[in-house]
């Protein structure tokens, strides 16, 4: 996932800003050493269970840079955040769409 973030970043030009997360056994969980600083325009799918519409995808952020920045136009979709508890999700632009996402600190 960082590296689908990182790429983005490195193109901003590039036309399609999509990351589809995939599900697989159990509960997918993604651990991140560290925060997203998330492009505009960019839409992150995870995954919601039916019929109780939860998020079935769980993104673990650790350490002390691990806030979630959103630069506006971002969507975000079936994820399960997970934050240090010093940590937040902060949108710097308007225009962000959070559908079927939990957000929680440890």
């Amino acid at each position: 996932m960082r590296y689908a973030v990182d790429y983005l970043k490195a193109h901003p030009a590039n036309p399609d800003k999509t990351i589809n997360l995939a599900l697989t056994a159990g509960k997918p969980k993604i651990t991140l050493a560290s925060g997203l600083n998330v492009p505009e325009g960019t839409i992150i799918n995870g995954a919601c269970t039916s019929p109780a519409n939860k998020p079935a995808i769980e993104i673990d952020v650790n350490g002390s840079n691990s806030d979630i920045i959103l630069n506006g136009k971002t969507s975000l979709y079936g994820l399960s955040i997970k934050l240090p508890s010093t940590s937040q999700v902060r949108a710097i632009n308007g225009g962000n769409k959070l559908k079927c996402v939990a957000l929680s600190n440890k």
